[in-house]
């Protein structure tokens, strides 16, 4: 009777260990490597383009990001949408700071200067940090923010959750913002509302 319990409880520990090694495994093969999360986000940008964005649009994706950040118990508190320099929707909301209105300028600054998402060039930079060619170049000194000769406020923009609106047979039109949690989750929860708003 004692040798079977042992016996049983040896299983279950050979049981959870298959599992703990098999999820660990599963981790390791599907976390994305910084190339893959690159190509994955340059593809984002190509395939969220609008037919048309105009004032009820950008009113209908603000009010889908608030909704979707709430009905997630997400951490963001701040979106921004604008066109052509015009604010069309903007919301802060509670746990919301002075401090998310700075963030938003810059990854506003970062988007309209690379047309772009600041996403994107977050990746870029980081793809670039200490590489040899750069020093090759005058303004390099193996720093992509010289290189690019960014300003302050483009250099602090260097994060997820700006995004650019395209619109088919018009180009870039404006800025998708978001703030308040981790920059990839402010990235994310652009294009997770994007993909469902456009039924992508």
């Amino acid at each position: 009777m004692h040798g079977n319990i042992i016996s049983k409880k040896t299983h279950i520990f050979s049981v959870i260990m298959v599992i703990i090694s098999a999820l660990s495994f599963a981790h390791q093969t599907f976390a994305e490597t910084e190339e893959e999360k690159l190509a994955r986000v340059i593809a984002e940008e190509k395939a969220l383009v609008f037919d048309k964005f105009d004032h009820q649009t950008a009113l209908e994706v603000g009010m889908k990001m608030v909704e979707y950040a709430q009905k997630n118990n997400l951490p963001q508190t701040v979106f921004h949408i604008e066109r052509n320099g015009q604010i069309l929707f903007r919301v802060s909301l509670a746990g919301s700071s002075v401090d998310n209105e700075h963030w938003v300028n810059e990854k506003i600054a970062v988007v309209h200067r690379f047309l772009v998402s600041s996403m994107r060039k977050k990746l870029e930079y980081n793809s670039m940090k200490g590489a040899e060619w750069l020093n090759g170049f005058p303004t390099g000194g193996g720093d992509a923010v010289k290189f690019w000769g960014l300003s302050h406020e483009e250099a602090v923009g260097l994060v997820g959750g700006g995004f650019p609106i395209y619109v088919k047979n018009a180009g870039f039109v404006g800025t998708i913002v978001s703030s308040g949690g981790p920059d990839e989750t402010d990235h994310d929860l652009i294009v997770a509302v994007l993909k469902d708003y456009l039924k992508k």
